[in-house]
């Protein structure tokens, strides 16, 4: 450069970046693709994974965006193997996306659509979701906090979850609770609040697929009527008075000796515990206290042995301070003989015998003229709502 000469100075032009085209998919549909990767996502609730991005760039050349929706193609196993054992991240936001960790390594590069988002599927349960109170669907460690949303209930598996002796109560928020729910068994009995998200976690815990769902209000009632995915059948359950003065000892001893021949009555030891936890129709007169020592802790329970083999039995179902819950069944094969109605009688005698009140809430009309020839009266008849999968 000669002296004297005048020189303008300017920075290099930008380069100009290829702008994203247009989508006509949500944005929460939208992906960004780069050389060979593969993301996984979650659309409108089902996980799917798609492969190689663009075609491969030139060197230098600026990366393009590319927004689509993800589509399935012709599924790896490698790939579903790898894509099936990643975990669900929480999502922040109100009914977000539940989004799922990349795939790593060689399943990159494949293309494949795994469904995560299906409930059967065993990888694909969601974990509770956060928000600013608290954890949602959390089971509580100090349930009595929950007490004010239970109040007017009076029923021995609501309060065997505030004791803290059985069961478990779910809230939405750990701290300030304003909805929740006590869960039994197939028992869930509402407080506080209506919350959606709440109610469905409460059923989703039930093993039999069914739940008897309790609600405490009209507010709640419409809202386990209107579940997604579910059936609410409304079913009337009739709840007897509290009254232990009522029982009749020596009327009770007359039903528990009128027993068909070959037939005897037992209280419920370890071997007995045993023997109806591994029947289907007996499950339920110990299955709420397990292991053995929990029942032999907390359990009354009078079976009938028709040789040496369990025919029918009362037992508890929930147990609080001063009272029990009944569960009362009978072999299908072995009804309309008067079982049910002795191992009941007998059953009453050892919670009187124990200051334990025996409760009885009839499930049927049936069950509730049971609980007529043993000395309860009708106290008031409840709505209750059978929630199953549709």
């Amino acid at each position: 450069m000669r002296p004297g000469r005048l020189v303008r100075l300017h920075a290099p032009r930008p380069r100009r970046l290829a702008a994203p085209r247009p989508s006509r998919f949500p944005r929460r549909a939208r992906i960004s693709l780069g050389p060979a990767r593969a993301f996984v996502l979650a659309v409108h609730g089902r996980c799917e994974a798609i492969g190689q991005g663009a075609r491969r760039r030139r060197r230098g050349a600026p990366r393009r965006v590319a927004h689509r929706r993800a589509r399935g193609g012709r599924p790896f196993p490698r790939l579903a193997r790898r894509c099936a054992g990643a975990p669900l991240l929480p999502s922040f936001r109100r009914g977000g996306d539940r989004r799922v960790r990349r795939p790593r390594g060689k399943a990159r590069h494949a293309r494949v659509r795994p469904l995560l988002g299906r409930r059967s599927h065993p990888y694909a349960q969601p974990l509770p979701r956060l928000q600013k109170g608290g954890l949602v669907n959390a089971v509580l460690s100090d349930p009595a906090r929950t007490a004010a949303l239970f109040s007017g209930r009076d029923d021995v598996s609501v309060r065997a979850c505030l004791e803290g002796s059985m069961g478990a109560i779910m809230a939405n928020d750990a701290d300030r609770p304003t909805s929740a729910v006590a869960m039994v068994g197939d028992f869930v009995f509402t407080g506080g609040e209506p919350d959606p998200v709440l109610l469905e976690a409460a059923c989703s815990r039930s093993t039999s697929g069914l739940s008897i769902v309790v609600p405490q209000d009209a507010a709640w009632s419409r809202l386990i009527e209107r579940m997604p995915g579910r059936r609410a059948e409304p079913h009337t359950r009739y709840a007897t008075s509290k009254d232990p003065d009522a029982f009749d000892r020596m009327h009770l001893r007359q039903l528990a000796s009128a027993l068909p021949a070959g037939v005897a009555l037992r209280a419920i030891d370890e071997p007995l515990w045993h023997a109806c936890l591994d029947q289907d129709w007996s499950r339920d007169l110990v299955a709420q206290l397990d292991p053995y020592p929990r029942f032999a802790e907390l359990g009354v329970g009078v079976i009938a042995l028709e040789g040496g083999v369990v025919v029918s039995g009362a037992s508890t179902y929930a147990r609080c301070a001063d009272a029990i819950e009944i569960e009362v069944d009978t072999r299908p094969d072995r009804r309309r003989r008067g079982l049910a109605r002795a191992c009941s009688a007998a059953l009453i005698l050892a919670c009187l015998d124990r200051d334990l009140y025996p409760n009885w809430d009839a499930h049927t009309p049936a069950s509730l003229a049971l609980a007529g020839q043993l000395g309860y009266r009708l106290d008031h008849a409840y709505d209750a709502y059978l929630v199953t999968s549709a």
